[in-house]
């Protein structure tokens, strides 16, 4: 598997259910990221990726954010400037 990082120092504002998170940074910059993973597939999300912070965490550029265990579930890693 692999791991998703944080892509700079911030704080976890939002936690989806469906997996994205948004992140605020101290000069108020907002991103969203958002794993689109296959959902043909009957299996448990939490077999295919897991959420590693929770809201209000703070994060660096070295936080993980998200691990996949199974990328061939995975569609797509994106991020979004809200």
């Amino acid at each position: 598997g692999w791991k998703v990082k944080s892509p700079f120092k911030g704080v976890i504002s939002k936690i989806y259910p469906n997996y994205a998170m948004q992140i605020t940074n101290k000069e108020g910059l907002q991103i969203l990221i958002d794993i689109q993973v296959d959902r043909k597939n009957p299996m448990p999300l939490d077999k295919i990726l897991q959420c590693e912070v929770e809201e209000g965490q703070e994060v660096s550029s070295k936080t993980t954010l998200f691990i996949v265990y199974l990328e061939e579930q995975v569609i797509s890693v994106s991020v979004y400037i809200p």
